[in-house]
C-alpha cells in the first residue's frame, strides 16, 4: 500500500502459504512467513524494503493516494508509536479528522513569491509530514489561517501526542519542515511494520547476458528443441531449417552454427535469427529462448498453487494451459512440461489446448494409464464439436483465481 503497488496477487499468496504451512509447528509459523515472503520476488507480490518505502513516502502525496481510512490508520500508528513511551493506551479509533497543517488554500495566509516558490510549496501540501490527526474539526477560518493562529489553537483544543509533538518540534512551518517531519514519520512507520533484518526487497531482474549467452544448444540437451525440429523463415520468406543433436541449424546442404547464420544464407544480409526462425505454433525462436532461460530461474519454482487449482476443477468444466499459467505466475511451456512429470498434478484432463483439443502430447503420469482424457470430459458433460470443447464450459484466469480465493 505505502509504494502504491498492485495487490491483485496477495489473496493468492496467503491461501498458498497457509496451504503449505497447515501443519506446520506454530512456533515455526513466523520465521517460515517470513523466509517465504522474501523468497517472492515478481512485481505483483515481493516484499518492499524500508529504501523503497522511504523513497515513495518522501514526494507522494499521500492524502491523495490512499482512501481516508488508510490514511487515518498510518496516522494513528505514529500516535500509536508515541504513546508507547508514555504508558498510554491505544488510539481510540473514532474517525478522527484528518487535518493540513499547511493548508490546502494556502495561497491566502500563506502566501509565497514566484511561480516556482508556489509549485514547490502546493507539491508539499499533501505529503505525510503535513498531516495530522484532531480530536475535533477546526473551524475553517483557523484551519486555513496562518500558522501562529493555527498553533495557538493546537496547543489550546487538542490532546494527541502527534499534535504536542508537532508544536514542540516545529516553532516554524515551510517545506523544509514538511520533508523533515515526513523523514521522521515514515522511520516510525518502518520501525512499526519492520521487514526482517537483511531484508531488501529488491526484485531480481537477472542480466539479459544470461539470455544472450544462451544458444540452440542448451535448448536441445535441455530437451526444449528436439533433434530434427524443423524451424520456419518469418512471413515472406521461403525456407526452412533443421535443428541438429549439436545445436546447428541445417538449410538445404549447409550446417550453420547460430540462428543469424543461417538467416543470413536465405537473406542474403545480416538478421537476427533468433527473431527470424520460429517454430511452427508461431512462436519466435527468440521467444522459446526467454522461457527457457525464464524455466532455468525458475528451476525452485513453487507449484502448489497450480496443484491446489488443479484439485479444485470441477468435473464438467475445462481450462487452458495458458489460463493455468496467468494465474500461478509462468509461462504455458514450462507448466505443461511440469504438468507432463507431476504425480500431484489432479485432473489433467481437464486442461486442454487454447483452441479447447486435447494437447498432443498429452501423457498421464502413469504410463500404464490408457484412459481417453476426451472421452473423460465428454461423461463428466463437457459437450465438443469434433475434437474441440465447448467453450461454455471453459473456466478462465479470473474463474479460476476464485478456486483458490478461500
Amino acid at each position: 500500500m505505502l509504494c502504491r503497488l498492485p495487490s491483485s496477487n496477495l489473496s493468492r499468496v496467503v491461501a498458498d502459504f497457509i496451504k503449505s504451512n497447515r501443519n506446520a509447528d506454530p512456533d515455526d509459523v513466523p520465521e517460515r512467513l517470513a523466509g517465504y515472503l522474501s523468497r517472492l520476488d515478481s512485481p505483483s507480490t515481493y516484499w518492499p524494503g524500508d529504501a523503497e518505502i522511504r523513497d515513495s513516502l518522501a514526494s507522494d502525496a499521500v492524502y491523495r493516494s490512499y482512501r481516508r481510512g488508510r490514511l487515518r490508520m498510518l496516522l494513528e500508528a505514529v500516535e500509536d508509536s508515541l504513546r508507547v513511551t508514555t504508558n498510554q493506551p491505544q488510539t481510540p479509533r473514532r474517525g478522527y479528522p484528518i487535518e493540513h497543517v499547511l493548508p490546502q488554500k494556502w495561497e491566502t495566509s500563506w502566501p509565497v513569491d514566484g511561480e516556482e516558490a508556489a509549485e514547490e510549496r502546493s507539491a508539499h501540501v499533501h505529503r505525510l509530514g503535513n498531516l495530522t490527526l484532531l480530536t475535533q474539526s477546526l473551524n475553517s477560518r483557523v484551519s486555513n489561517g496562518n500558522w501562529e493562529t493555527k498553533r495557538g489553537k493546537l496547543a489550546e483544543n487538542d490532546t494527541l501526542l502527534l499534535n504536542s509533538r508537532l508544536l514542540k518540534d516545529y516553532p516554524e512551518w515551510s517545506e523544509a519542515t514538511i520533508d523533515e517531519r515526513t523523514r521522521t514519520m515514515t522511520e516510525t512507520l518502518l520501525s512499526v511494520w519492520p521487514v526482517p533484518e537483511g531484508h531488501t526487497g529488491e526484485l531480481r531482474v537477472e542480466s539479459m547476458a544470461s539470455v544472450y549467452d544462451i544458444g540452440v544448444a542448451h535448448m536441445v540437451r535441455a530437451g526444449w528443441l528436439a533433434e530434427g525440429q524443423v524451424l520456419h523463415a518469418r512471413a515472406g520468406v521461403e525456407g526452412e531449417a533443421v535443428v541438429r543433436a549439436d545445436g546447428y541449424l541445417v538449410v538445404g546442404d549447409q550446417s550453420f552454427e547460430t540462428p543469424s547464420g543461417a538467416a543470413k544464407h536465405l537473406t542474403g544480409k545480416s538478421t537476427n535469427g533468433w527473431r527470424f526462425w520460429q517454430m511452427p505454433d508461431g512462436r519466435a525462436l527468440r521467444d522459446v529462448r526467454l522461457e527457457f532461460v525464464g524455466d532455468q530461474k525458475r528451476a525452485g519454482f513453487d507449484w502448489s498453487t497450480l496443484h491446489q487449482i488443479l484439485e479444485n476443477l470441477p468435473a464438467g468444466r475445462w481450462t487452458t494451459y495458458g489460463a493455468l499459467a496467468e494465474t500461478v505466475g509462468t509461462s504455458a511451456q514450462p507448466l505443461g512440461q511440469h504438468m507432463a512429470k507431476c504425480q500431484q498434478c489432479a485432473n489433467p484432463h481437464r486442461v486442454l489446448s487454447t483452441g479447447g483439443t486435447v494437447a498432443g502430447g498429452f501423457a498421464w503420469d502413469d504410463p500404464e494409464d490408457a484412459r481417453d482424457p476426451k472421452l473423460m470430459l465428454q461423461e463428466e458433460g463437457v459437450q465438443f464439436d469434433g475434437d474441440r470443447a465447448a467453450a461454455s464450459s471453459q473456466l478462465g484466469a479470473d474463474q479460476l483465481q476464485e478456486l483458490i480465493a478461500d
